[in-house]
């Protein structure tokens, strides 16, 4: 009878071995930083020992699965034109289905901004005084020996026109 029932625990230890699988499952669900589901991500389930990989796309809710994925350790990838890459290692073992959470993160932005300009064309205002016969007569030493350096020395502007103007003899 001993032998019978050690027959039989040993029969039922081997046999639940037997039938344990050899394949896994990998769920998971992909969000945007509000926490709103993001549906019609790419994800890419790809093996790290091999070139084994599988593809699916988020649904409507952002969730996604792979059902029978051979036990081993595998790179999660989700990628979405909206947003940054993201990737999550995961280890799948007989009887487990591990829930991954991708939270979808903006993609960093950089801007350059290059300003030239040409050679600036700066305008110079010369103040310009129009003086008259009886402005210069009163001025103070104007009529020492006809000689115009006291106006020039209370009009210094005066100079550089006159110096400009081609009769000097017009002013007298």
């Amino acid at each position: 009878m001993r032998r019978v029932l050690l027959f039989v625990l040993f029969v039922l230890l081997f046999a639940g071995a037997g039938f344990a699988t050899v394949f896994g499952t990998v769920r998971g669900i992909v969000h945007d930083p509000q926490h709103r589901p993001v549906s019609g991500v790419q994800v890419v389930l790809k093996a790290r020992a091999s070139e084994f990989t599988l593809n699916a796309r988020t649904d409507d809710a952002g969730q996604f699965h792979f059902d029978a994925v051979p036990l081993g350790k595998y790179t999660v990838a989700v990628s979405d034109s909206n947003f940054a890459a993201d990737q999550q290692s995961v280890a799948v073992l007989s009887g487990t289905a591990p829930i991954l959470h991708f939270e979808l993160r903006l993609p960093t932005q950089s801007q350059t901004v290059v300003v030239s300009a040409d050679a600036a064309q700066t305008e110079t205002v010369t103040p310009t005084t129009l003086v008259d016969r009886l402005q210069i007569q009163e001025t103070p030493g104007a009529v020492r020996t006809n000689s115009l350096a006291m106006i020039t020395d209370y009009v210094p502007v005066l100079m550089s026109y006159m110096t400009s103007c081609t009769s000097a003899g017009a002013i007298k």
